[in-house]
């Protein structure tokens, strides 16, 4: 159980009758969920107290289509078109990477999108179990997606086999945690 929250004094983001406002109120959270929007709520005893003066509250963002552990290669082989950038340069070099490196890669990517705002992600890379264990550590909601992509027929069931495997090698406890299995748009 997480502990009470109270947030003070901050601008929050409202969705009221298809417009966005943004009001000066007090949020409490409790368990995990928005109780109470309200002004001038008063702390109570148990609860932590954010003072949110001067900033914006509003809901976490979502992002829909991530390949998180790929944050290693921002920046990479600039000027390239597509095709190339992918078939002669990234491509090579992921085969070569090891379960350590997407783990490490997730556990920044994860960081780096918490610290911005992202509270939830869909990823769509290989070695989802990197990726989830990262997840698992930071408490970050992620979608994990297996993409199938059948070229030419060989792996696509072997590719539906990892799918199987890393979800009943899952958490069931761990509600943050989603699977799903995702077409490929190539």
């Amino acid at each position: 159980m997480n502990k009470p929250i109270l947030i003070k004094n901050g601008k929050v983001l409202l969705f009221e009758n298809e417009e966005v406002t943004i009001r000066e109120k007090d949020i409490r959270i409790n368990d995990g969920k928005i109780e109470e929007i309200g002004e001038n709520l008063n702390k109570k005893e148990n609860e932590y107290l954010i003072d949110a003066k001067d900033k914006i509250v509003m809901p976490g963002l979502i992002n829909t289509h991530t390949h998180i552990a790929m944050c290693i290669f921002r920046g990479t082989f600039e000027g390239c078109n597509l095709y190339t950038w992918l078939n002669e340069k990234i491509w090579p070099i992921e085969a070569r990477l090891k379960p350590e490196q997407i783990y490490n890669a997730s556990m920044y990517s994860i960081i780096e999108m918490i610290s911005t705002g992202t509270t939830c992600a869909n990823d769509q890379y290989f070695m989802a179990e990197e990726t989830r264990k990262a997840a698992e550590e930071l408490n970050m909601r992620v979608a994990i997606s297996r993409v199938l992509l059948d070229t030419d027929g060989k792996d696509f069931d072997e590719k539906i086999q990892e799918f199987r495997d890393l979800y009943e090698t899952r958490n069931k406890e761990n509600d943050l945690i989603t699977y799903t299995i995702d077409p490929h748009g190539f």
